[in-house]
């Protein structure tokens, strides 16, 4: 049985990472090394790691604020086994994971990657929902480029990140992670490109840095996926709550974007899920001029919503009822009197209260 190397990056996980560990510690493949990487939490994780008397706990505190991805990197030069897996501090693992893990890489050699699907928790650990790949895709447990991306453009990404075990010479041919402040640094024209396209700043923190690598592997290996929910995925507040400058769609639409390149190099691209892609374009426009209204500014909300009514069209190959409500909440909103906007502005904000309220069911 060879030795697995279990990579945990942490911040101030005081109030989870005691059940994570002692999750990775009960798993029925033994032979573990378990490295927590600490982004300089101020709480007492790093108490709590060091109260776990195994040997085969290994604690390292990077010396200043490197964030998730730094540490995703951190751990892959610190780890000395050919088999990786990165877990998540606030997740609990089920006690096979490890071992289903192995099994499936051992048994295809070919594949560089294995994943698995998930129940979601909340902050008190009670299942709340679930975390599955696409119902049409049952059958498949191998993804090459064309599969995943394709259902990447329909669904987004369905790859659960802090599920993965990676093979890891696989980072020795197409690189590390790219960090948080990779736009800050990279001259490749074509994703600053596609930054101006968004109208986005290079300042702007990268944050769909897992749906990259998962391309970038694919575009030379294979990944998997464990129909088993062998995860506990947890969704709570410090995980991040609505915010103007949430940047997580543009980051979706940057990658993809940017792959897209060499989808139609490849003549990977399918017209049918090109439709539905272009869809969800069209509606994180509704969307931000959703956001804009809810942070009072009018006037870019007006904007926003002038843009998605002049994009609406493309969307009906795929149209929805709630894409026809959206319509007509911005038609609305752009020709109805100024003085109806702070009532618009009620409307959307009960909606996202609603909204958060049944994803969170709370």
């Amino acid at each position: 049985m060879e030795k697995v190397t279990i990579g945990i990056p942490t911040y101030n996980s005081e109030k989870y990472i005691k059940d994570c560990l002692r999750s990775i510690l009960s798993q029925t493949y033994a032979n573990l090394e378990i490295i927590v990487v600490d982004n300089g939490s101020t709480d007492n994780t790093e108490k709590i790691v060091f109260s776990f008397a195994d040997s085969r706990i290994r604690f390292h505190k990077n010396p200043e604020n490197i964030y998730c991805y730094g540490s995703y990197n951190v751990i892959l030069h610190l780890a000395e086994t050919e088999l990786v897996a990165i877990y998540h501090s606030d997740d609990v693992y089920q006690p096979t994971i490890v071992e289903r893990q192995v099994e499936f890489l051992k048994k295809h050699p070919d594949v560089m990657a294995v994943f698995t699907e998930a129940s979601i928790i909340n902050s008190r650990g009670e299942i709340i929902g679930e975390w599955k790949i696409p119902e049409h895709l049952e059958n498949t447990e191998i993804f090459d480029f064309y599969a995943a991306y394709n259902n990447f453009l329909k669904y987004g990404d369905f790859f659960i990140c802090p599920s993965g075990m990676f093979v890891k010479k696989v980072f020795s041919e197409i690189g590390l992670f790219k960090e948080e402040d990779f736009f800050q640094i990279t001259d490749d024209a074509y994703w600053l490109e596609l930054l101006k396209k968004y109208e986005m700043k290079r300042e702007m923190q990268f944050t769909a840095n897992d749906l990259e690598m998962w391309l970038r592997i694919l575009q030379k290996f294979s990944v998997g996926i464990l129909r088993k929910k062998l995860i506990n995925y947890r969704v709570h507040p410090a995980q991040g709550t609505f915010s103007h400058y949430s940047t997580s769609s543009e980051n979706y639409f940057i990658v993809m974007d940017y792959y897209e390149k060499y989808a139609r190099e490849k003549n990977f691209l399918s017209l049918r899920y090109c439709k539905h892609y272009r869809a969800k374009k069209i509606r994180w426009k509704f969307a931000k001029g959703r956001d804009a209204l809810l942070c009072g500014d009018f006037k870019i909300a007006k904007e926003k919503f002038i843009r998605f009514i002049k994009k609406f069209y493309l969307i009906c190959p795929v149209l929805t009822f709630k894409d026809i409500a959206r319509f007509l909440f911005a038609l609305a909103f752009v020709f109805l009197p100024v003085q109806s906007w702070y009532f618009f502005k009620k409307i959307a904000f009960y909606y996202m209260a609603y909204k958060t309220r049944k994803e969170q069911k709370r």
